[in-house]
């Protein structure tokens, strides 16, 4: 008699941990598939939110950069196209090449030729972002050069700026 309850005991032990194990399995791979939902909802949320969150910065650029904006500007430049009041004023800036790097140095050379005589004159000084890094300010040792920028469109190869004191547009192109 002890040994057929014990029987009896035993299977009903053994029909409980089963059904127990199955329990645990099934709470487990639902809270896999939980993991898995939230994670993907999660990084949907994410992606969405970088990408409605990007405003366009600048007025002309309708690019989006994985570089940074001081990165960016980081460049050594040519003069590319001016313009001033819908007229094409370029020959005004084809002398000149500017470099900015990182640090927030700049420096401006140009290069003329007068007489059959070429001349090369260079000033350094600083660059840096105002306004929400939609400004550019150059200020250089020659005051004469210094000047604040709406910046239109910022890539790794395009700059284009407009002087804030006289509304002269400017393509600046990499070199």
């Amino acid at each position: 008699m002890y040994l057929t309850v014990f029987y009896f005991f035993l299977r009903g032990l053994a029909r409980f941990m089963h059904l127990r194990r199955q329990e645990v399995l099934t709470k487990i791979i639902k809270m896999n598939n939980t993991k898995k939902i939230l994670g993907t909802a999660t990084l949907a949320l994410l992606i969405m939110g970088m990408t409605t969150s990007c405003e366009k910065k600048y007025e002309d650029d309708d690019t989006i950069e994985l570089t940074s904006r001081t990165a960016r500007v980081a460049n050594t430049w040519k003069f590319g196209y001016a313009e001033d009041d819908g007229e094409n004023v370029s020959a005004d800036y084809d002398q000149y090449e500017l470099y900015m790097n990182t640090s927030g140095d700049a420096s401006l050379d140009a290069s003329y030729t007068s007489f059959g005589v070429s001349y090369v004159t260079t000033t350094s000084g600083t660059w840096a972002f105002r306004n929400e890094d939609k400004e550019l300010v150059l200020d250089f040792e020659d005051d004469d050069q210094d000047a604040d920028y709406l910046i239109l469109r910022l890539n790794n190869d395009e700059l284009w700026v407009k002087n804030m004191d006289n509304n002269v547009e400017i393509h600046l192109l990499e070199k």
